[in-house]
Parts: structure tokens; sequence; C-alpha cells
């Protein structure tokens, strides 16, 4: 009698998350394991106080896409695979191998914060380079975690060229011979009413895609007013366009965008690993911190990625900015190249490939 297939579970926190790991998911069943993704609420809020779920519409979207979803835990799993620290205790009755691959990459301290408090049994991460796994080291956790250079697999798809920068611009109406600026802020710090109103006169001359985090559309994490500030003004303006909410993925505009503006977002290191330039807004550091007082990034904001990426401090930069980033110095070309070597490395789209033997090699 043939021995079962391995079975794992994929634990997503957002419809978002599903981006970091599809292309795991993919090797996963192209070798003939079992493999289930359970996906967490998807809170909005609306009316002040009431709380509506969007996660039928995700699981809806992954169904769509032949993705195998579950509403509950059918464990014993061979594997659990998380895109961020769990919280949940229950995962932990059906399995004792629960991985980490992280939804973002950016410079929040939010994982660090979530790994203090965690307290279930030691986790193996998969991260995308030497910085992050220095940073896990330095934490010196509790259990011993385990820790693997991987790549990201986020960008695998990316990098094995599954993304038409033309089409993907045609698709939203934009000129494809125009250059194209992506615009990413996060939800927290935002730099939304700080450059809103500059953004697009400075962008008249370029196609201009806004891609808002997920939480800046909820009510929840973010305000309201976030996306509404930006439908207001993208509405009188026909180079730029606001993608909707479901349009969950980046790495597709990662490869229809030149370059990217930001503040946070892990966006700036997506497109750091894919060899493009962008813009960071340098918002006031000294007050981004947690309600405990623990900074909210663990880098200085005006430090990061200095050499490769421009910053500015007031909206009336951003032209000058936007020429410079379209436009880099060979020392920005530089300090890409070894600011990628600190960040992802290896950064080649077979992440998933590596990921998936170190699953293997565990239940071997």
């Amino acid at each position: 009698m043939p021995s079962p297939s391995p079975l794992l579970l994929i634990y997503l926190g957002h419809l978002y998350h599903w981006e970091a790991v599809e292309s795991v998911y993919e090797v996963l069943t192209h070798k003939g394991w079992d493999v289930e993704v359970y996906l967490e609420g998807w809170p909005e809020r609306a009316f002040w106080f009431f709380k509506r779920d969007r996660r039928d519409r995700g699981l809806q979207i992954l169904k769509n896409q032949g993705v195998q979803t579950t509403l509950q835990f059918h464990g014993p799993y061979d594997w659990i695979l998380c895109t961020d620290v769990p919280s949940r205790a229950e995962i932990f009755r059906h399995t004792s191998r629960i991985a980490v691959v992280n939804h973002g990459t950016g410079i929040k301290t939010v994982l660090y914060r979530l790994l203090r408090r965690y307290s279930g049994p030691p986790l193996t991460f998969f991260v995308e380079g030497p910085h992050r796994a220095r940073r896990l080291k330095e934490e010196h956790l509790s259990p011993p975690h385990r820790i693997h250079v991987t790549g990201y697999p986020k960008l695998d798809f990316y990098h094995q060229g599954r993304y038409e920068g033309t089409q993907i611009l045609q698709k939203w109406g934009l000129d494809p011979t125009r250059p194209t600026i992506l615009y990413a802020p996060t939800y927290k710090p935002s730099s939304i009413e700080q450059i809103a109103a500059s953004l697009m006169e400075a962008t008249a001359a370029y196609n201009l895609i806004v891609k808002l985090h997920p939480y800046s559309y909820s009510g929840w994490y973010a305000p309201h007013k976030h996306h509404r500030l930006m439908e207001r003004w993208v509405a009188s303006h026909p180079h730029a366009i606001l993608l909707p909410v479901e349009e969950f993925r980046i790495m597709p505009y990662v490869a229809a965008a030149d370059i990217v503006i930001s503040e946070a977002s892990s966006t700036l290191f997506e497109f750091l690993a894919a060899g493009k330039h962008g813009i960071i807004v340098d918002l006031t550091h000294e007050k981004l911190r947690h309600h405990d007082g623990e900074p909210l990034l663990e880098i200085d904001p005006r430090e990061l990625l200095s050499q490769s990426f421009v910053h500015i401090r007031n909206p009336e930069e951003l032209s000058a900015a936007i020429h410079q980033a379209l436009h880099p110095t060979e020392a920005m070309r530089s300090a890409l190249l070894q600011d990628q070597k600190t960040y992802f490395d290896p950064n080649d789209g077979h992440a998933a490939e590596r990921i998936v033997a170190h699953l293997e090699e565990a239940l071997a």
C-alpha cells in the first residue's frame, strides 16, 4: 500500500499574504503534497462601529484560482506554513512543525514584537537574506528557532518572467510608452495626506499607479480617509489609476512600473530585489512608535537605502526626485547591487524550491 502524501496547511492572516507563498503552494502540489489553505477573517469597519467580514470574498478569490481552501483544521499536519508569527494556539495541537515565511520584507518591528510574545513550539523561519537572518538571531529568543536563508518566494514568479508589464498597463488603460510610477504607501506610517496633492501634479507626464495597503480600505488599522482621499485625486487626473482592494498582488505592478514612491512599505524592498530604484518620503521618525514606546521601524527611515534610493522631505521635491530615480547615477546603481546582497540573497526565482527541499528533509 503506497504511503500517504504529506499534508501541509498554509495559514494566511490575510488574503494579501497569499502572494508570499503562492509559488510554494505551486511547488508542493506539483510534487504531490496535499495542501490546504486556511484564511483568517478580513475585517472592515463601517458606520463607525459595525464590523463586517470579507473572508468569504477572499476564499472565493482563492477557489477561483483552483486553490484547495478549508474552513477548519483537519490535522495532524506534517507541516503548517504561516505568513506571520502564529498567535492562534489551536494550530499547535495539530503539529509541532511550524514554519514562517514573512508576508512582507519591510523594516517594521512588528515581526519581532510578535515573536517575543510567541509561546508555541520552535519555529522554522525561511528568510529572504542575510539582514533578516541576523536580526532574528539578535533577538536571542527561546525556544531556539531554526533559520534558513532561502530567498523570498514572493519574488519567484517575477524572476520567472510571468508578468508582462505592457499588458498590465494596457489592462488599466495606461500608455505603455510613458514611464510608470507606482505609489505604494503603507498604512502606518503613511505619506498619503502629506504628498497626495503634489503627487498628482508631479506625475502628470507619466503613468501613475496607486496601490494602497489593504488596511487603508478597511477603516480598522487605518482610516477610511486614506482611500477616499486618493479616490478623489485620481478621479480628476486621467494619467492616474487607483487599484481596487481586490487587486491584492503587488508583484505584477513591480513588473509594470519603473520606480516606486513610498515611505516604509515592503514594496520598496521588492523594487530593490527587482533591480529598480525609487523614492522614499522621510516622515518625522521620532513620532513613529508603538503604544509602549518601542520604535515602529527597526531602521531610521532617513538612513534606509540611502545611497540607492532618492529621499525627500517635502512634496516640492517630488519632480526632481522622480527624474533622478528614473535616471540613476552609476553610484546609485552600484549601491543598489550592494543593498540587494544585504537584503535578498539568493535572489533568483527559486526560493520556493529551496523551502520545499527543507520541508522534505525534515520529514525524511
